[in-house]
């Protein structure tokens, strides 16, 4: 088997642990389960098939082996809103061949995954085939939906490896961070281009002039005689002019596009780095389990005093809790956390109404004044001693 060729799995995690993988046309690769199948097991059958690029679950919150898979393959987690119903799954694969509800279930969720995904597909098919990149189109295809850039970004990332702001760009895709060095890199990059472009442009306007003079001269020459009449010499050179100037005016728009988005996040840059002393930093999850967590610490750096901004606290891992407790005392949530996870956990969330946050995709950025005043709020003190006081009743009972 192709050890390059993109794949989608969908995975039925339990005491007989199922998967079903099916290749980026929706054919079934393989269905299979076996009983007391560790995640270990589980990477080296399938990660012989080919590469994993999206992974499918009909749970709506996400199974903790599921989480591991992901972080352990860069692959993006495709998971319904809601539980898919058991008429929905037997509808869904009734035309194919499986030994159990267990395979049901994982041909299931890899079908649901390749449902959702389709669509991006097929724009990135066109836009391959409009714009000559069919042979970069799986790569295409690989960072569009594991690092979730744009049709063209992604293109452009494999298309330009070698150049220093494209290393920059890919960098921060991947690592989902940005440094100083970054900023001044992208800075002398734009300067070299605006150089560039004035450059091109002088040498544009002088062809121009030098196609306008050849014109007046052998303007007296009959339209429909002129290939005889005129040099064959000459022919070529206005030919060649002309091409140079399309060529020209051409790099010039090209430059000035890149310029252009090269100041654009120069300036963003620069506005995140002069307010940084006027600002807490939080630092972002998508929710507390394991993957997530996983994914994202090595970027983070989670350490003793951070603040954390969660979008959904209800999908937890013990692991990822457990190592909260001992560095983050206060959580800022989009979602409120329940009261059993408000219980289990020993961790303050705090609902963001009234907090100007201003966000980036992997940090947030709230004015200091205001992160104070919560701080010193006497609802928020009420809450770190309610939150106390569930999780040692929690942590009594659980003895």
């Amino acid at each position: 088997m192709n050890a390059n060729k993109l794949l989608i799995v969908g995975i039925d995690p339990g005491t007989t642990t199922a998967y079903a993988t099916l290749d980026l046309s929706g054919n079934v690769i393989s269905v299979k389960s076996a009983k007391n199948l560790g995640i270990n097991a589980l990477l080296a059958e399938v990660m012989q098939l080919g590469k994993i690029v999206v992974i499918g679950t009909d749970k709506a919150k996400i199974p903790s082996l599921v989480e591991d898979f992901s972080a352990k393959t860069g692959a993006r987690i495709v998971y319904p809103k809601e539980d898919l119903k058991v008429e929905e799954k037997k509808s869904m694969v009734r035309e194919f061949k499986t030994e159990n509800e267990h395979q049901d279930d994982a041909l299931a969720s890899s079908l649901f995954a390749f449902k959702r995904i389709k669509p991006v597909l097929e724009r990135i098919d066109s836009y391959a085939k409009d714009n000559n990149k069919e042979g970069i189109k799986d790569n295409i295809i690989d960072l569009v939906l594991t690092k979730e850039v744009s049709i063209r970004e992604a293109a452009d990332i494999i298309e330009n490896a070698g150049k220093e702001e494209t290393r920059i760009i890919k960098k921060v895709i991947e690592e989902k961070t940005l440094r100083q060095n970054d900023f001044l890199g992208l800075y002398r990059i734009a300067k070299r281009y605006e150089k560039e472009f004035m450059l091109l442009k002088k040498q544009n306007d002088n062809l121009k002039i030098q196609l306008k003079g050849l014109e007046r001269k052998y303007s007296y020459f009959d339209p429909k005689g002129i290939a005889t009449k005129v040099d064959k010499k000459f022919q070529k050179n206005i030919l060649f002019k002309e091409k140079s100037i399309n060529f020209l005016e051409k790099e010039i728009e090209r430059k000035d596009n890149e310029i252009r988005k090269l100041n654009g996040s120069i300036n963003s840059f620069n506005d995140i780095l002069s307010k940084i002393n006027d600002v807490f930093i939080l630092k972002k999850l998508d929710n507390l389990g394991s993957a997530e967590f996983s994914r994202k610490q090595h970027l983070l750096n989670i350490a003793k005093n951070d603040i954390l901004l969660v979008d959904n606290p209800n999908i937890i891992s013990n692991e990822v809790i457990n190592f909260l407790k001992e560095k983050v005392g206060i959580i800022i949530t989009k979602a409120p956390a329940s009261s059993k996870i408000r219980q289990k956990c020993g961790i303050t969330f705090v609902n963001p109404e009234g907090i100007n946050i201003e966000e980036t995709n992997l940090f947030a950025f709230v004015p200091r004044r205001e992160i104070e005043n919560i701080l010193k709020s006497k609802d928020v003190l009420k809450l770190v001693i309610e939150d106390y006081k569930k999780s040692r009743e929690y942590l009594s009972k659980s003895l």
